[in-house]
């Protein structure tokens, strides 16, 4: 499967196809996703690309025939879910360690990279929205690293479109750019192409590497890569994992997206990561992934220290 390749022009012609019927696919009972992505016959990718409709539960009756392009519809049963789930306190801070917010006891995620205000140059944490604002938190809440430990960051600006937020740090804690189990930080942003295989460093299950099977406007999905590290049974993420970044393997330095969810069939088989595209991600909460100190050191992802914030604030 890793040896399937796609070029940018063509799965923009599939992405525009699915432009044009995603109201049709999505009226179809149960269906909760729809992409852009490896067509799958008994299990295995067949070879070819496929408009995907993704369904909690197998339909009793096929799809009926669609006007589609010409393009073939594949029907995928996947059950994505948020991925929260104590650990170390980590000093300086960095991708790929446990935050939780200290408001609302929902449970822990993953700190994604550290990033930085485009208008002001503040560092502020990364992480998806549901790690840090959950269904009822929001901005002026407190996050810590790591639970139960002490404040770290405040929620400053969270996404609508795509599920991320960010929190402005303060206290003494140094940072760094640099992503835990990686040589290097986040310095480009791209958007997924279909086959390419990506890696992530997360919470809960580390350092571990996938192929993009599908895309969309906001996001991606990423299986198994049989050649790359995974937890035994072929697990890629897991509950904690969410707000982890992945990144082009061979290029960790170009980011891709930002997980929100894994499968919630626990079928080796099934096995699926989903994440938010990371450009759309950036856009919206305004913020870029070089220091804008623009010192040899900062772009090295060397550590820097956080002067407190007056009164504990952000």
């Amino acid at each position: 499967m890793n040896a399937f390749s796609v070029t940018r022009a063509v799965q923009r012609e599939w992405l525009e196809a699915l432009e044009r019927h995603g109201l049709t696919l999505r009226a179809r009972p149960g269906v909760h996703h729809v992409d852009v992505g490896l067509e799958y016959r008994s299990g295995r990718p067949s070879g070819r690309l496929a408009l995907r409709i993704h369904v909690d539960e197998k339909l009793p009756d096929p799809p009926g025939p669609v006007d589609l392009d010409g393009r073939p519809l594949d029907v995928l049963v996947t059950r994505p879910r948020p991925h929260l789930s104590a650990d170390d306190r980590v000093d300086p801070l960095l991708g790929g360690i446990t935050i939780t917010n200290a408001v609302h006891a929902f449970g822990v995620g993953t700190l994604g990279a550290i990033v930085f205000d485009r208008a002001t140059g503040a560092p502020m944490l990364l992480s998806a929205r549901h790690v840090l604002c959950g269904l009822d938190g929001g901005p002026g809440d407190q996050i810590t690293q790591p639970e139960g430990g002490d404040e770290v960051a405040v929620v400053s600006r969270v996404a609508r479109s795509v599920d991320a937020a960010v929190a402005t740090l303060h206290g003494p804690r140094g940072f760094t750019t640099a992503i835990a189990g990686r040589a290097v930080g986040i310095s480009e942003l791209d958007s997924a192409l279909v086959g390419t295989v990506v890696t992530k460093s997360g919470r809960t299950t580390g350092t571990t590497s996938g192929i993009v099977d599908g895309v969309s406007e906001k996001g991606f999905s990423v299986v198994p890569d049989p050649a790359g590290p995974a937890l035994p049974g072929g697990e890629i993420s897991s509950e904690g994992d969410s707000g982890a970044i992945w990144a082009v393997a061979e290029r960790p330095e170009v980011g891709l997206g930002l997980h929100v969810a894994g499968e919630a069939d626990p079928d080796p088989a099934a096995e699926r990561a989903w994440a938010v595209d990371l450009t759309a991600v950036a856009r919206e909460l305004d913020i870029s992934f070089t220091d804008p100190s623009k010192t040899a050191a900062a772009a090295n992802g060397s550590t820097r220290r956080n002067a407190p914030a007056a009164g504990g604030g952000p």
